[in-house]
């Protein structure tokens, strides 16, 4: 899906801000997907009846399933009948069984980023990490630091946390900690507290008309969409963002970490500074991201 058409998606069909109000009865299209199954895992938890379909057996449906979520293998029709709304990722076609039965049964159908940005977009404190690389390890470790400085987050990740032994951690619903995908664009409808961009480069332009003028549109959306912006001033290519912006800039002491590498430091030190601008005590933020050990894949 190309990103404007995600913004009329969004635009067309909006998520009302009141539809989890009381008990639904939801389904996903592709569930063992990382990002949808851990939107679905959020919404089992919050009481919500969940079940989803995938096209293989695998680990993360045995993980979904023991979460009271019903999984089925293969997608028809029939797995959709009683559901009050179908979340469906990009890379479900408009031919897919299972969404072509809820357009024939005038269920409604939303994208997974619609529903990402309605816990993001309601949270009274919210990050979003986006970027061509180091997504997923960077929000974890934000999500690690919050949750080791007290702060009790909930947690969108794009990979397993081995200690929160899942790709979602469910904490305080107001500090939401999220994995903000650029891929199709859906990180263009989040509205967070802290929009971080890690690092830009010229992929996916599938969609965005093949052009990276249009994949800097939407990044510029993003951090307009937000309250504050932080952005990794080792990377160049950042500089125009950070130009047409009031930027300060943060300076880390030494950091001894679990994890190797350079790109590791940097996260890091974008972690703590993201951490800091939503209420973490500086000291403290910094002593808890050495004890972050990584993430699964």
């Amino acid at each position: 899906m190309r990103w404007r058409e995600l913004l009329h998606l969004n635009e067309t069909q909006p998520l009302p801000s009141d539809f989890f109000e009381t008990p639904r009865r939801v389904h996903f299209i592709g569930v063992g997907g990382i990002g949808m199954s851990a939107l679905a895992l959020l919404l089992n938890d919050r009481g919500h009846a969940v079940s989803g379909s995938d096209a293989s057996e695998s680990a993360m449906l045995a993980q979904l399933r023991e979460a009271g979520i019903t999984c089925f293998v293969g997608q028809k029709a029939e797995n959709v009948e009683g559901a009050e709304a179908i979340f469906y990722s990009s890379a479900i076609a408009p031919d897919n069984p299972e969404f072509a039965a809820a357009v024939a049964q005038n269920i409604p159908q939303w994208h997974r980023s619609q529903l990402l940005a309605h816990f993001v977009n309601n949270a009274k404190v919210s990050i979003a990490v986006s970027g061509t690389h180091g997504k997923s390890t960077t929000s974890a470790m934000i999500a690690h630091i919050l949750t080791e400085c007290g702060q009790n987050p909930t947690a969108v990740l794009g990979a397993i946390y081995p200690p929160f032994g899942s790709n979602l951690r469910v904490g305080n619903p107001d500090l939401v900690v999220v994995e903000a995908d650029e891929s199709d664009g859906s990180f263009t409808l989040l509205k967070p507290t802290v929009a971080f961009i890690l690092n830009v480069e010229p992929e996916h332009l599938e969609n965005y008309d093949e052009s990276e003028q249009e994949l800097w549109r939407a990044f510029e959306m993003f951090v307009d969409g937000a309250t504050k912006n932080l952005l990794n001033s080792d990377e160049a290519n950042l500089e125009a963002l950070k130009d047409s912006r009031s930027c300060g800039y943060h300076l880390i002491d030494s950091l001894h970490l679990e994890v190797p590498g350079a790109h590791n430091r940097s996260n890091a030190s974008g972690a703590i500074c993201a951490a800091e601008l939503v209420g973490a005590d500086p000291a403290n933020a910094k002593t808890a991201v050495q004890s972050f050990a990584g993430t699964l894949r």
